[in-house]
């Protein structure tokens, strides 16, 4: 009997090997409502205390802007790509509308406080959202290998 090929990456896993499936919508609810609630705390903790505590600038020029809020996108969008391997378009596409309309909010009144964004800075938060995503895909192809692994150990 020949033995199946090996997946080399996450875009070949079936939608059966990949974790989480059935649990995807409601694990997504839960992980947005928490990245929501951080956002909003810590623009309550803006508001109350005079800073926000992610904009410590960590690389600042004229081509380069990476703040702690950089790595909150990686970690948001690690948890996506978790649950979400099969649409990196999808989300990617998702994310280039929130910057457009976070940038746009730095123009309004009320919320030109809380967001302050540059054009170079939404351009490297882009970045950080497909590196979030692709660690998000890799940890499930991770997970599924060893899924496999133990199963073909077991058997």
């Amino acid at each position: 009997m020949p033995k199946a090929a090996k997946a080399s990456g996450p875009s070949e896993l079936t939608e059966a090997e990949v974790p989480f499936r059935k649990q995807r919508w409601p694990l997504f609810f839960l992980y947005a409502a928490f990245c929501s609630f951080m956002v909003v705390a810590m623009h309550a903790f803006h508001a109350h205390m005079g800073g926000d505590p992610l904009v410590n600038q960590w690389f600042h020029g004229p081509m380069i802007s990476i703040d702690t809020w950089s790595f909150m996108h990686v970690m948001l969008f690690f948890g996506i790509g978790a649950l979400f391997p099969d649409l990196t378009w999808t989300i990617f596409a998702y994310g280039i509308v929130w910057e457009i309309l976070e940038y746009g909010l730095t123009f309004t009144k009320g919320f030109a406080a809380f967001w302050q964004e540059v054009p170079i800075n939404s351009i490297w938060d882009l970045w950080f959202n497909l590196l979030g995503y692709r660690l998000g895909e890799w940890f499930v192809f991770w997970v599924a290998q060893r899924r496999k692994q133990a199963k073909a150990k077991a058997s």
